[in-house]
Order: C-alpha cells, then sequence, then structure tokens
C-alpha cells in the first residue's frame, strides 16, 4: 500500500499560525536588494518565442516532451531556525498542490523573509561575514526550456541545454584580533534538495591555521594567501556587478545526470472525469454521459525544490550562523493531456470539458489522444479565444487549405504544415442532420477555423501576410533575477536536529508509490513513481541504491525489472514503466527499494485500474 506523507497536522497548522506573526526579535533579516541580469545562457540568436514556434512544429506529441519554466519562488533567510519555523513545513505542504499554492503560501510570509518570484529566473545572494572577515556570494539560474525526451537538446537553444547554472564563492580574511566567531565553514558547490521542506545536513570543515587563516574557494576549489589571488578576483568581480555571465557559473546537477531528474510531482486530491476508452469520444459525448471520480491527480507542473546554506561553526563544534538562498523552480509542458490541462487552468471537471464540448477551447487530435497547447489554455482562461472564428473546414480539407493561404500570402514556408497536426474545435452539429445520425454518435464534430489556423500558421512563417489574429506562445521571458543582501546573527540560536536526522545510522523511507495514470491498458505500460529519502549520510557522498518492481493481477508478478540509483541525502522521485497485466479488473504495482552497503530495504505498492 502507499505510504501517507509524513506530515505532522499540528506541525502544519503552526506555519499557518505562525505566518502572520513577526520574526523573533534580535534576529537579522536578510533583504531584497535589486535585480541582476544573466547573460549568454542562450546559444544563438534565435528569441525564446522563435524557439517555441521551431519546437511546435514538431507536433504536438514531441512539444509535449518540452516543458517550460513557469515560475521561480526565493527565499532568503539569517538562519536556520527561522528557515524551519517558517519556510520548511508550509513550503512542503504547498508543494503537494502545486503552483498556486506555494504562491499563495510566499504571498503569507512574514515580510522580514526576503523572497522574489515568481517571475524571476534565478536569483544572486550576497552574504557578509562577522567580525569584518569578509563577503560571499551565491547565484542560481534556472533555463526557459527543457527537454525531458533528452534527444534533441539542440532544439533549446541554451548554453548548458537541460541544466541550470549556479556558482558560489567566498573571501575569508585572517583573523588578526585572535577572537573570530568562526573557526569553521561550509560553502555549497552546487544546489541541494530540500528533506520534508529542511535544509539537509552539511559537513563544515575548518579554516586554515586552525580556523584563524585566511581562504578564497571559488566554483567550488579553494587556496588561501597569495595562492587565492585569482579566486578572489573573480569573486570581487562579480559582488558588485549588474550582470552575470553564464561563463562564470558552472552546471548543476553534477556529473551526467540533469534538472529532468530533478523535477518532482504534485499530487492531491482532484475530482477528475473518468475516460472510458479514448479521451476524444469522450469528450465529444458530452456531459450527459460524463461521471467524474475523486482521486490523486498529477498537477501537470513539475518542480525543483533546493536549498544553498552557508553555514559557520565555533571551536567548540557549536553551529555560530547560517543564512540559506532557498526555493523552488516549475516547469510546465507546452502540450498537456485533458486531465494536465484541466488541473493547469484549475477549473472543475465539467466547467473545463464542458467548454471543450461546446468548442470554446482549441486542441489536437493525434489519433484518439487529445493535447491541449498551452497559449490556448492560457487565453481561455483569461477569457479571450473562445468564440470560433473563419470558416470552418473538415479536418481532411486542412492541407488544401493550407495550400490556398500559402498562395495568397506567397509564402512557401506555409506549406510546410500541410502534414502537421493542426488545432480543432469541437462543432455542433445541425439538429437536421441530427436526426439522420445513429443515436450512439456523439452530437458534435471536429472541425478547422480559419481564425486559428492562421493563428497556428505564423508558428510556421511570422512574415507571412495572412489576415487573422497573432500566433499564441505559452512561453514568457522572466523580469531577469532577484539580489540579496544577508549577513549572520552574531548569536544566532543553536539549530536544533530534525526528526528525519535524529537517530542513528542512515536512513532510506519510500514516501509513496503511484501510477501517473489510475488505469492502464493491456499492451501498454504502466509509469510507475516512486518516491523516497535518503538521510544521516555525509554531504557530498551518494547512496548506492537499487530499485526493483513489479506489476501483478492476482497471480505471479509479471517479469521483474531493476535499475541501479545514485542519490545524495534529500527527497527522490524516480519514474519507471512497466507492462499493463493482461487479466483481471486491476492490477498491483509494488516496489522495492535496497541500499546493500546499510542492509537497508523498504517496499512500497499501488493498485492500478486495468481498461478494455
Amino acid at each position: 500500500m502507499s505510504h501517507p506523507r509524513p506530515f505532522a497536522s499540528l506541525r502544519v497548522l503552526f506555519c499557518i499560525l505562525a505566518a502572520a506573526l513577526t520574526l523573533p526579535s534580535g534576529l537579522d533579516a536578510a533583504t531584497r536588494a535589486g535585480s541582476i541580469e544573466f547573460t549568454g545562457t542562450a546559444d544563438g540568436d534565435r528569441s525564446l518565442r522563435s524557439t517555441e514556434s521551431r519546437i511546435l512544429r514538431a507536433g504536438p506529441a514531441a512539444a509535449s516532451q518540452i516543458v517550460s519554466r513557469t515560475g521561480v519562488h526565493l527565499f532568503v533567510v539569517d538562519n536556520e531556525t527561522t528557515w524551519n519555523d517558517y519556510v520548511a513545513d508550509g513550503l512542503a505542504e504547498a508543494l503537494m498542490d502545486g503552483p498556486r499554492a506555494v504562491a499563495s503560501f510566499a504571498e503569507g510570509l512574514p515580510s522580514d523573509i526576503a523572497q522574489a518570484g515568481p517571475d524571476v529566473e534565478g536569483g544572486v545572494m550576497r552574504f557578509v561575514l562577522p567580525g569584518k572577515r569578509g563577503e560571499g556570494l551565491i547565484a542560481v539560474y534556472f533555463p526557459d526550456l527543457l527537454d525531458r525526451s533528452r534527444d534533441s537538446l539542440d532544439r533549446l537553444n541554451a548554453t548548458v541545454p537541460n541544466e541550470g547554472l549556479y556558482v558560489s564563492g567566498v573571501s575569508v580574511k585572517r583573523d588578526k584580533s585572535g577572537d573570530s566567531d568562526f573557526v569553521g565553514m561550509y560553502l555549497p558547490s552546487r544546489p541541494k534538495g530540500l528533506t520534508r521542506g529542511r535544509v539537509p545536513d552539511v559537513n563544515v570543515r575548518e579554516l586554515p591555521r586552525d580556523g584563524r587563516g585566511d581562504l578564497a574557494i571559488w566554483r567550488g576549489k579553494g587556496a588561501s594567501g597569495d595562492d587565492a589571488e585569482k579566486h578572489r578576483a573573480s569573486l570581487s568581480r562579480l559582488l558588485d556587478a549588474d550582470r552575470i555571465a553564464a561563463s562564470d557559473l558552472r552546471d548543476f546537477p553534477k556529473g551526467k545526470d540533469d534538472l529532468v531528474r530533478s523535477l518532482r510531482t504534485s499530487r492531491s486530491d482532484q475530482e477528475v472525469l473518468r475516460f472510458e476508452g479514448a479521451p476524444y469520444g469522450t469528450l465529444a459525448a458530452g456531459p450527459e454521459s460524463w461521471e467524474t471520480e475523486t482521486q490523486k491527480s498529477v498537477h501537470p507542473s513539475r518542480y525543483v525544490a533546493f536549498s544553498a546554506p552557508v553555514a559557520l561553526e565555533g571551536e567548540d563544534g557549536e553551529r555560530m550562523g547560517t543564512v540559506i538562498l532557498g526555493g523552488v523552480a516549475f516547469y510546465t509542458p507546452l502540450m498537456l493531456e485533458p486531465e494536465e490541462a484541466r488541473r493547469y487552468v484549475n477549473k472543475s471537471a465539467y466547467a473545463f470539458y464542458g467548454s471543450v464540448h461546446r468548442g470554446e477551447l482549441q486542441f489536437f487530435r493525434d489519433g484518439d489522444e487529445v493535447l491541449f497547447f498551452r497559449g490556448h489554455l492560457d487565453e481561455w482562461r483569461d477569457g479571450k479565444g473562445r468564440q470560433r472564428r473563419g470558416r470552418a473546414w473538415r479536418t481532411k480539407a486542412g492541407p488544401e487549405r493550407i495550400k490556398e493561404l500559402a498562395a495568397e500570402s506567397g509564402s512557401r514556408r506555409l506549406n510546410k504544415a500541410r502534414g502537421a497536426v493542426l488545432p480543432m474545435r469541437f462543432e455542433t452539429i445541425p439538429a437536421e442532420e441530427l436526426r439522420d445520425r445513429p443515436d450512439d454518435r456523439p452530437p458534435v464534430r471536429g472541425r478547422l477555423y480559419d481564425g486559428d489556423l492562421v493563428g497556428w500558421l505564423r508558428h510556421y512563417d511570422r512574415k507571412a501576410e495572412l489576415e487573422g489574429g497573432p500566433a499564441v506562445h505559452a512561453t514568457k521571458s522572466a523580469a531577469g533575477g532577484a539580489r540579496f543582501d544577508a549577513s549572520f546573527s552574531r548569536d544566532g540560536p543553536v539549530v536544533e536536529e530534525t526528526t528525519a536526522r535524529s537517530g542513528s545510522g542512515p536512513l532510506l523511507e519510500v514516501v509513496d508509490v503511484y501510477t501517473m495514470h489510475s488505469s492502464c491498458t493491456p499492451g501498454e505500460q504502466v509509469v510507475g513513481v516512486v518516491e523516497f529519502v535518503v538521510d544521516r549520510i555525509p554531504d557530498g557522498e551518494e547512496a548506492a541504491l537499487k530499485l526493483e518492481w513489479s506489476i501483478s493481477s492476482g497471480g505471479p508478478a509479471l517479469a521483474r525489472l531493476s535499475a541501479s540509483l545514485l542519490r545524495e541525502a534529500g527527497e527522490h522521485e524516480v519514474l519507471f514503466e512497466a507492462g499493463c497485466p493482461s487479466d483481471g479488473g486491476s492490477g498491483e504495482l509494488g516496489v522495492i527499494l535496497s541500499w546493500e552497503a546499510t542492509g537497508l530495504r523498504v517496499d512500497g505498492s499501488a493498485k492500478v485500474s486495468v481498461s478494455r
């Protein structure tokens, strides 16, 4: 059975009440100090919108593999206690429900907590060390687009495709007084994950000369004395800069991983439409035949939750202070399946699908599957584009109509759309025609409309002289990055251990197991998801895990599959595929997660319905 997410209701209630209060007295507050521009992140001269048009021309199925950044929230606090009391639990709870819940959570935080979002692409935190011993900087940037297929990364037009960009640096001066507040320090070389909203444990390292010497760290490399001049110069150049170039940053995650693997899902109880067979037929049949059910529904926006803590330690090992830059970045597909589209616009099943049935929203029919373009959904949510405009055409007449428009405008590029999947709407069949149709035939039919067609053709040729509306886009550029200033509280409280870190020995826990869709058809693949936590391992080290999974329907399990995983401390999510059972009305997906070096072994399971 699926394991419930371990959040204490009283703890969540405390966070809600605490958000209305001010921070404890005596603690410094970080501040938002302006904006920063990230340059050199795009590879070539193509704009974000021309890149999007190129992606859309590949077809709706291919475009569904591309996700774009739809929001970034950043939070900066001057000690870990403040993070735990005001940010950790509330953020973790909001992430279960998606971007809107996170935005509402951010709006309710005390004004003393510095934050930015959602219309930023990253940020920079500049911090000052106590005792006038120096200063440092952390910068993080999230790219516009990610390719989940990993097959055509050149489509992304990014200098480092599928990767985030990050840099950290600090210059620590020699302690001449002999009375320094700190002798050890931790600076993350790359962003860290969050575990139930909390920052991971860190390994604070002693500074040179028993903590009294100088040290400069830049892009994960440290040096002292004259050997550190190059690091100090690189840091100094960015501390007061209005722009940060991609060449000054390093990619994350490390190694062969990318941000796609870091994306996680939000799930919450929703009333969803029950699709019997192909989505196109269900939507065409109309509200009279629809049935809904309440189930855990996956939000289309995936997220990366991160933290970048800087920690100081005294001679006796006591934590002397922590500043944290953390937050979440959301990515949403350009093309969405029906339930994903409904959740994206945040409407009830009958309200959203009823509008589709009435022809108020465009969609793409690829065989019996239905996909919605996010740009069309944005317009629909804003009350735009609901009126059908221009002449209606049968879908088979689409190529000939495109040929006519290409000839009228003198654009040869438009002819490339003649074999493409095009946006269509439902049109109500006149009553006199319905009398001659069998009772089991739907009361609507799919049609292409000139108004929709012209807007879509502009993705093929922006300069073509066509009569009609402009091209619709889903992506938009963010307003640069946010700048923050932070300093350490000289007498900050010692951070208490969290529940996850208390105890001894490594920790491995399966949080949840589920399938991306509640039902499957024999012969198709079930996409399963396992969420798990790895904790109590040294910072920077990875746990070597083995994931095994199988699916059964009342009898012996079908073929058991497995994969090897390497994961640092934090919360993780892994997607995998299994064959849908050929018999029985339901199946059980089972997973086993093992950590051989520690002897730990945990399991979980989920139910999946088998449709015919």
